[in-house]
């Protein structure tokens, strides 16, 4: 019998979403479906880096900032 390692075949392969574009107030915008927000933890004001490659853009969580101590 061969030992083989189990794959999480969910980690090779990119989860895929489509979503809309929306113009509110003169800003293009796009919603990221609960399911995403929920996978990276993302809060209101979270901040993502953004790359813009050929045919294709890229949005990366960046760590959170520590919040200012009340004064």
């Amino acid at each position: 019998m061969i030992d083989t390692p189990s794959v999480n075949v969910a980690a090779r392969e990119p989860k895929r979403f489509r979503v809309k574009v929306h113009i509110v107030d003169d800003e293009l915008t796009i919603s990221l479906p609960e399911e995403i927000r929920a996978e990276l933890d993302l809060q209101d004001g979270d901040e993502l880096d953004m790359r813009i490659e050929p045919g294709r853009i890229t949005l990366t969580p960046l760590p959170r900032r520590p919040a200012a101590p009340d004064a």
